[in-house]
């Protein structure tokens, strides 16, 4: 996927690379908690190892960047800015439409894959 990402950045399709890149660098993360989460030794005495809980970090994960996210929304609307807080500029173009689509499709596969390779 990362590799698809550089070629896709070759021939000046940035939008494909940015949900490639985001794709490939989320699953490698997954993977990489997977191997940390399923070395954990839970309990010597029982020889209990690995923590079973893929929806438990995912929910947590999701939890850590919302209160940020929310925060820093709710901050920039009364920020002394000159111009009156922060609003997402409305989608005008089919393209954009489509790329927010993308992503959103990108983001809910990596959930879903994130979980798979916990319980896996």
């Amino acid at each position: 996927s990362l590799l698809l990402a550089g070629f896709a950045l070759f021939v000046k399709q940035r939008m494909v690379a940015l949900l490639l890149a985001y794709f490939g660098m989320q699953s490698g993360l997954s993977l990489h908690m997977k191997l940390v989460m399923s070395s954990t030794v839970i309990s010597k005495d029982l020889h209990l190892l690995g923590i079973p809980a893929p929806f438990l970090v995912t929910g947590i994960q999701q939890l850590v960047i919302l209160v940020p996210m929310a925060l820093w929304s709710l901050l920039s609307a009364f920020a002394p800015s000159g111009r009156v807080g922060w609003w997402p500029r409305p989608l005008s173009m089919r393209g954009e439409r489509t790329a927010v689509l993308c992503y959103a499709v990108s983001f809910a596969a990596n959930i879903g894959f994130y979980n798979l390779h916990f319980s896996v």
